[in-house]
C-alpha cells in the first residue's frame, strides 16, 4: 500500500549566500535536487509549442543507462520547423535527433525542443521563457498546489534590531555576537547565532544602523570623516552591508527642521549614495532629530521613492506591526511603525516584548532600538547579550526556529515581491511547473524574496529551479533567492 503523505515545502527568492544543504547542487544558473534514487529520468519539454503532446519516457534508467531520444510525435509550433532536442533550452547544451542515443550519467535529463523559423533567411531559434520556472515532479502525478508564506522562510514572526546614530555597535558589538567572534566588551567568543532556512542551513541573526550620510555642520560625509573608533567609518560598514545587515537613513546629523536644511534633498542624497555604492535603495526612513516629524516633505519623498515604512516615534503601542494582513501594494502614505527602546531594559523586559508578540495573533514584525552599547548604560552588553542567549535557545537554531531577526530592507522586499507576484502553472504528467511572473515589482526593490509553501498528497521526486538564482533545498523545502541589476 502507499503510505499518502502531506507535504509541504518553501521557496523564497532574493540574494543570499548559503552554505551546502544535503542533496543538493547549486550554481548561478539552475539549481537541481534528487532524493536519494536508484533511477534517473529523462524529460521532454516543447519550449513553446503551440499545439501536440510532449513525448512521454516512462523508464527509471540507472547510472550508465542507454537512453533513445523520441521523435516529435504531434509536438507543433506554428510557423516553426522542429530542428533537434537539446539539453538546454537556448539551444547551448547537447543536441540529439529522434532516435539517436546518449548515456545517463547521474543525474535526470530534461530535453527542449529547438524551433526554426519558417520566415525566410531567418532561421534563429524561438526564445526560451526567461521566467523562473520551479519544476517539481511528483511520483504519481497527484496535483501540485502553491501558497504564498507570509514572512521568509514562512517563519511566525520577524524582529529587527537598529542601532541609531551612525554608532559602530553593529559592527564592533552585533556582528561578531551573530557571525561568530569576540564582541567589545566580551572576552569570551561568540559561536554566532542562528536561525535555519529549512534545509539544514544556518542564516546567522542580522542587525542594522540608522545612519546619516552627510553632516550638517561640516557638509562632509559621514563615513569619510570617521575613524571607526565610536561612529561607522567605511570599512566597518562595508563590512556590515557584505554580511547582510541592514541599512536605514536618518537623513542628516543634526535635526532636519534647521534652517538650511532641504528634506527632500536630504532623501535623495541618501538614496542616491546607497544606489551608487551597495547597489540597492534603502527602503525604511526613520524620523531625524529623535522627535515625531511629519513633515511632508521628508515622509512625501520617502514615499516617493518607495518607502513605505516611515517611524515615526518610539514606544510600545506602535512597536509591533502584523504582517500578514498588509497589501504594500493598497499604501497610499507611508506606514507609521513604531518601536521598543531598549536602553536601560533588563533581559526579562526586551524577552517581555517578544512573548508579546508570540502571544499576538497573525505574523507580528516587532522592533527593538537603541543608541550605544557599552558596559553601564544605555544598552548594557552583558544584558543584551543574556538576552540573546535565551532569545536563541527558545526560538532560534535550538528551539523552535520560529522568529526571522532580519535585515530590515530585507522585510520590506519580501513584502513588496508577497503582494506583487503572480504564478502561473503548467502540468505535464507528473511534472507541474510554476512560473513566477515578476514584472510588477518596483524595479527599485533589487533584492527579490519570496517564499512558496507547495502542497500536495503526492511523494516529491525532483525539484529543479531554472534561471539566474541561487537555490538550496531539501526534500520538502525550496529556497531560491534572485537579484534584478537594472537601472533605478
Amino acid at each position: 500500500m502507499t503510505n499518502i503523505k502531506e507535504i509541504t515545502a518553501l521557496m523564497f527568492f532574493g540574494i543570499l549566500i548559503l552554505a551546502g544543504c544535503n542533496n543538493s547542487v547549486l550554481n548561478n544558473n539552475e539549481t537541481t535536487i534528487t532524493n536519494a534514487a536508484t533511477y534517473y529520468t529523462v524529460h521532454y519539454n516543447g519550449n513553446g509549442n503551440t499545439g501536440g503532446s510532449v513525448p512521454v519516457d516512462s523508464n527509471n534508467y540507472n547510472d550508465g543507462a542507454t537512453v533513445t531520444v523520441k521523435p516529435l510525435a504531434d509536438l507543433v509550433h506554428t510557423g516553426y520547423t522542429f530542428a533537434n532536442w537539446n539539453t538546454a533550452a537556448d539551444g547551448t547544451g547537447i543536441s540529439y535527433s529522434p532516435d539517436s542515443t546518449f548515456q545517463i550519467a547521474s543525474a535526470n535529463v530534461t530535453l527542449y525542443a529547438r524551433w526554426t523559423s519558417n520566415i525566410t533567411n531567418n532561421t534563429d531559434p524561438v526564445e526560451p521563457d526567461t521566467r523562473i520556472a520551479i519544476t517539481i515532479t511528483t511520483k504519481n502525478g497527484q496535483d501540485v498546489t502553491l501558497a504564498k508564506a507570509p514572512l521568509l522562510y514562512n517563519k511566525q514572526h520577524v524582529m529587527t534590531i537598529d542601532n541609531d546614530d551612525a554608532l559602530n555597535d553593529p559592527y564592533k558589538t552585533f556582528l561578531p555576537l551573530f557571525t561568530g567572534g569576540i564582541p567589545e566588551h566580551d572576552t569570551v567568543a561568540s559561536n554566532g547565532m542562528f536561525s535555519t532556512d529549512g534545509c539544514t542551513n544556518d542564516v546567522s541573526y542580522k542587525a542594522n544602523t540608522v545612519a546619516w550620510v552627510i553632516s550638517s555642520n561640516t557638509g562632509a560625509d559621514w563615513f569619510n570623516w570617521s575613524d571607526g573608533s565610536h561612529w561607522l567609518n567605511y570599512s566597518q560598514l562595508d563590512a556590515l552591508m557584505a554580511n547582510g545587515f541592514g541599512l536605514i537613513d536618518h537623513g542628516y546629523y543634526n535635526d532636519m527642521t534647521k534652517a538650511g536644511i532641504d528634506p527632500v534633498a536630504a532623501v535623495d542624497s541618501f538614496i542616491n549614495w546607497s544606489e551608487n555604492r551597495y547597489g540597492f535603495r534603502p527602503l525604511m526612513a526613520v524620523a531625524p532629530g529623535g522627535q515625531v516629524f511629519d513633515i511632508p516633505a521628508w515622509t512625501g519623498r520617502w514615499f516617493e521613492k518607495g518607502a513605505r515604512f516611515v517611524v515615526i516615534g518610539s514606544g510600545a503601542a506602535n512597536a509591533m506591526t502584523r504582517v500578514d494582513n498588509l497589501n504594500i501594494n493598497t499604501f497610499t502614505e507611508p506606514l507609521q511603525v513604531g518601536r521598543h527602546n531598549i536602553e536601560g531594559a533588563s533581559p526579562a523586559t526586551i524577552m517581555a516584548y517578544v512573548n508579546t508578540m508570540i502571544a499576538s495573533p497573525g505574523n507580528q514584525w516587532l522592533r527593538i532600538f537603541g543608541h550605544l552599547v557599552n558596559v553601564s548604560d544605555f544598552i548594557k552588553y552583558a544584558d543584551i547579550k543574556e538576552f540573546f542567549l535565551e532569545f536563541n535557545a527558545l526560538y532560534g537554531k535550538p528551539g523552535n526556529d520560529s522568529i526571522w531577526v532580519a535585515n530590515v530592507n530585507d522585510v520590506i522586499s519580501y513584502l513588496y515581491c508577497r503582494d506583487t507576484i503572480s504564478i502561473d502553472s503548467v502540468k505535464d504528467g507528473n511534472k507541474t511547473t510554476f512560473y513566477i511572473n515578476e514584472g510588477a515589482i518596483p524595479s527599485y526593490v533589487a533584492n527579490r524574496l519570496i517564499t512558496l509553501k507547495i502542497t500536495t498528497t503526492d511523494q516529491i521526486l525532483d525539484i529543479h529551479v531554472s534561471g539566474d538564482t541561487t537555490a538550496s533545498m531539501s526534500n520538502s523545502i525550496v529556497n531560491v533567492l534572485w537579484k534584478k541589476n537594472r537601472a533605478y
